[in-house]
């Protein structure tokens, strides 16, 4: 079974991908929330008054325009690695 080195343990990589799986999941459904409250509080202040749907929606647009951006970027880093 394939392994990875981690400060000196060995870890199955099942069990890594699982671990990143659920640190990236827990990672964009905090900023996604942490994102649509925000702009429920900020918005405001600029005369926008945007129902919790629609910032829920803005907050989905940005997380994804985001999450492909860090997939070109890390595709750029590994390709010129």
């Amino acid at each position: 079974m394939a392994t990875e080195s981690t400060l000196g343990t060995e870890v199955p990589m099942g069990k890594k991908f699982m671990r990143e799986l659920i640190e990236s999941i827990i990672d964009v459904g905090s900023g996604l929330i942490i994102a649509t409250l925000l702009q429920l509080y900020v918005f405001p202040f600029f005369g926008m008054y945007p129902t919790v749907w629609e910032s829920f929606n803005i907050a989905v647009i940005f997380m994804c325009v985001s999450m492909f951006r860090s997939w070109l970027w890390r595709l750029f880093f590994r390709r010129y690695k």
